[in-house]
């Protein structure tokens, strides 16, 4: 929905400014998916990854968010979504208040947020959701797709490419391919009696 990585990269260098640690921003935005914590802790000894990641929650709201940017075509995908009945719902690894004022910012109507989920922890909220499909950029969100029994939808535009991606059912280049997609999947569940 939202490319967060100028975000992350900005709350994270101010972070660590404020810290005086030395953190390889680009390093860590480049990986973007496993929890903050994890990834720092690649860097820094225990104690400062820790502290770290707990003021980088702290400015990101100041810091951060104002250089989040909506994804093209993240709106019409939630439309789309919307508009055959169904009900988009958003599971990130960024925590929950985070990941609802991004979406209440862009004026999304998203009303199911589960934040602080990574990797195939995410099929536990798919299947709760009883979810056809998952769109996500990295292919943990593909496995967790899968792991629930939902089709697993990659989108390009976070840090892997479409070879990372293979193990999706379906690779989009971009958000907006979504709405078409989503109607041929409809229409191709209904002839096939699905």
């Amino acid at each position: 929905m939202l490319d967060t990585r100028p975000a992350v990269a900005a709350a994270l260098g101010r972070a660590a400014a404020e810290l005086g640690v030395r953190v390889d921003v680009d390093a860590a935005v480049a990986r973007l998916g496993p929890p903050l914590h994890d990834l720092l802790a690649e860097q820094l000894p225990a104690g400062e990854a820790r502290r770290c990641a707990e003021r980088y929650r702290r400015v990101y709201p100041v810091y951060g968010l104002p250089h989040a940017r909506l994804l093209p075509g993240a709106r019409q995908a939630v439309r789309a979504v919307h508009d055959r009945g169904g009900q988009a719902i958003v599971i990130t690894g960024q925590s929950e208040s985070t990941a609802r004022h991004h979406l209440r910012h862009e004026g999304l109507g998203i009303g199911v947020v589960a934040g602080g989920v990574w990797g195939v922890r995410k099929a536990e909220v798919l299947r709760a959701r009883s979810a056809d499909a998952y769109v996500g950029d990295h292919p943990a969100d593909i496995q967790a797709a899968h792991t629930a029994g939902a089709l697993g939808v990659a989108v390009t535009t976070g840090g892997h490419r479409a070879g990372d991606l293979a193990e999706a059912d379906v690779v989009l280049s971009t958000l907006e391919m979504f709405p078409a997609w989503l109607t041929d999947a409809i229409d191709t569940a209904r002839r096939v009696g699905r």
